[in-house]
């Protein structure tokens, strides 16, 4: 087909301007020689010879696409950078009004909904606070409270869930981990080692391998940070879930561990304190020691020999 083309222009010149060339459609590449005859042909830039002439059809069709891209950027040739002087039809009053409404939306909407979404942020967190608050001290004195100190507990109870999830960002576990490495840490015998006082390849792992490991890999060994793994994956959306409901639910726990195991404590915040240090102290334990078994695992684990009949 090409090749049929060439022969057409070879064969048939028209003369424009005075000078001989033909007219050629740089986007759908259709001579001014093929039927049907077209007479929308434009020049809108700098460009010479045969590729400055284009379809206004075609023309109209890429500027739609490329302002699809790139709603904001200026329409230019793709060739000579020539910006390209587009006039539009005229708008009636009407339809100029309707368009200034839209464009009114469109800058009012994105503010009202953040400012939507603040303030039930802000109400969700003040109403957590104060069910926070009567748990911990109880509902006689926390609506005495509320009833005295209004302003200073409009801006205290939102800090309440606040402070809450900050507290997660204090990992017990990581300095547990980072204690049982100090007192359990494996020496490389001298064999393993060279002249310079570095590991020999082949030689075993030793401490400062799993101590370069990043210490906020799951128990099995599953990376959040992994790119090839789904934004909301199940997997991937199981670790910050867990820390934000464990983070929310301290007071509740405090308060039972509160007044199940510490009940003989005359003062109550005292023994809800206390609760909270027990539940935060078993959790980052058991935490500890399961990333540390992991740990052991990964120092155990070794890989078979080929096998027929294994595989």
């Amino acid at each position: 087909m090409l090749r049929l083309r060439q022969m057409r222009r070879s064969q048939r010149q028209r003369v424009y301007g005075g000078l001989e060339e033909e007219r050629m459609c740089w986007i759908c590449l259709e001579s001014d020689e093929e039927p049907p005859q077209r007479s929308d042909w434009l020049h809108p830039c700098r460009c010479r010879g045969s590729n400055k002439w284009v379809h206004r059809s075609c023309l109209n069709r890429w500027i739609d696409e490329t302002q699809l891209l790139h709603p904001n950027r200026p329409i230019a040739c793709s060739q000579c950078l020539t910006e390209y002087l587009i006039v539009d039809t005229p708008l009636c009053r009407f339809d100029a009004l309707l368009l200034r409404i839209e464009d009114v939306y469109g800058i009012l909407c994105p503010s009202v909904a953040v400012g939507t979404l603040s303030a039930t942020l802000y109400f969700s967190a003040m109403t957590f606070g104060a069910l926070t608050v009567i748990q911990v001290i109880g509902c006689r004195k926390s609506l005495a409270l509320l009833n005295e100190e209004t302003t200073l507990l409009m801006i205290a109870l939102p800090m309440i869930p606040a402070g809450l999830l900050l507290l997660r960002n204090l990992k017990l576990d990581e300095y547990l981990l980072r204690l049982v490495r100090i007192f359990r840490r494996r020496r490389v015998s001298p064999e393993n080692l060279d002249e310079g006082g570095e590991l020999l390849p082949g030689a075993p792992l030793d401490d400062s391998y799993f101590d370069d490991l990043p210490l906020d890999r799951p128990a099995l060994g599953l990376d959040f940070q992994d790119p090839d793994l789904a934004v909301f994956d199940h997997e991937t959306l199981r670790r910050p879930s867990a820390s934000f409901i464990v983070a929310l639910s301290l007071p509740t726990v405090s308060v039972f561990l509160g007044n199940t195991l510490y009940a003989k404590v005359d003062d109550r915040l005292l023994g809800i304190f206390l609760g909270a240090i027990t539940f935060l102290g078993i959790k980052g334990m058991a935490s500890a020691y399961i990333r540390h078994s992991h740990e052991q695992r990964m120092r155990g684990r070794y890989v078979m020999d080929y096998n027929s009949e294994r595989h």
